[in-house]
């Protein structure tokens, strides 16, 4: 298996270069080929191989696109032209109302917020907008603001290894033992499954 990633180094830079060349060198002890600081554009495989922008050439017969989705946010526009951002994310106040449309509201990965697009990130938009609406309807204006939250993640390399990072005061990483206990051994399906109403 080979990795091609646009950075020198593994994630992006909402973390640490310390955690992230960690995170290198644990998927390189996976037996996993990283190909860094290029691109591939042509995912032809009919060769055999890829080639890289910067001309690396890979066997390959399977490639899988990650380079994020963009929001599927156009339909926005119908309010004006200025509801979005370049890149398609939602422009919204601290209270998650559309500039200029406060009856509207939005949240998750579609707003324009400096915070990875996570999962997890999405209880407190709904928070947010949850009070705000009620304050709405009783005719008050909204007052609770979406402040954002620190960022986590945990990287799984298997059953019982991974990486962890967690972004509270100076920043804390962990290894194989916390990544697994947190999410590697159980890729959290029981809470997946709690959230949805659904027993052990």
């Amino acid at each position: 298996m080979t990795i091609v990633h646009s950075q020198e180094l593994l994630m992006n830079d909402a973390y640490p270069d310390k955690w992230r060349k960690d995170v290198v060198r644990r998927v390189r002890d996976r037996g996993i080929e990283l190909v860094l600081g290029d691109y591939v554009d042509d995912m032809d495989t009919s060769s055999g191989f890829i080639t890289t922008r910067k001309g690396h050439k890979i066997p390959a017969d399977l490639v899988i696109p990650t380079r994020g989705g963009r929001p599927n946010t156009s339909f926005v526009t119908t309010l004006s032209q200025d509801v979005l951002t370049p890149e398609g994310r939602v422009k919204v106040k601290p209270t998650l109302q559309l500039t200029n449309h406060p009856r509207i509201f939005a949240a998750g990965d579609v707003i324009d917020w400096v915070e990875q697009k996570q999962l997890a990130k999405t209880y407190g938009h709904a928070d947010t907008v949850v009070t705000n609406v009620l304050s709405l309807l009783a005719q008050k204006d909204p007052v609770a603001l979406y402040k954002g939250s620190w960022e986590m993640i945990v990287v799984t390399l298997g059953k019982s290894r991974g990486a962890t990072y967690i972004g509270i005061l100076w920043g804390f990483t962990f290894g194989d033992r916390v990544s697994s206990l947190l999410k590697s051994s159980h890729l959290m399906i029981g809470l997946a499954r709690s959230g949805m109403g659904y027993s052990d």
